[in-house]
């Protein structure tokens, strides 16, 4: 009787591995590519004066429409010489592009990315203007950006 007990727990457990060796093997998931990438070539267009005006306001472009409004605004201000460039963007379903320009005095600007944070409604940047002393030269720096999702998109420089 033991024998018949110990033959059947053997089966059991040679079954079990059959069982485990045979299950199929579940794909790993890839990670999601970035939800935002910069696009500083949409506003290389823009001239330094027409940029300096507009430094510290924020954009959020959601459509065409939005964008031919913005380089109209710059246009308008009639603060450059000559017609801003216009560069196409195709608003993809979700496409945002947000952006400003910070100005500082120095040798050179740019940003640090502090913290992306992101939830089901919104994306939060948290910049950190920086420049470089040392020289006398007034310095405008752009932040532009393609977040996809449809998110709002809030961008929160601090400046040093």
């Amino acid at each position: 009787m033991y024998m018949a007990i110990i033959r059947r727990l053997i089966i059991a457990i040679l079954l079990g591995a059959c069982t485990l060796d045979s299950a199929p093997v579940l794909p790993t998931p890839k990670p999601a590519g970035p939800i935002w990438r910069e696009i500083p070539e949409l506003v290389a267009g823009i001239c330094f004066e027409a940029a300096l005006d507009a430094a510290g306001e924020t954009f959020v472009l959601r459509d065409v429409e939005d964008l031919i409004r913005f380089y109209d605004l710059a246009d308008n201000s009639q603060l450059c010489r000559q017609p801003v460039e216009r560069i196409g963007f195709d608003f993809a379903e979700g496409d945002v592009v947000a952006g400003l320009w910070s100005a500082g005095t120095g040798c050179t600007a740019d940003y640090d990315v502090i913290q992306v944070y992101r939830d089901e409604a919104q994306i939060i940047f948290h910049l950190r203007f920086v420049t470089v002393e040392g020289c006398n030269y007034e310095l405008v720096r752009p932040f532009w950006v393609v977040v996809s999702g449809g998110y709002d998109v809030i961008l929160d420089v601090e400046n040093p």
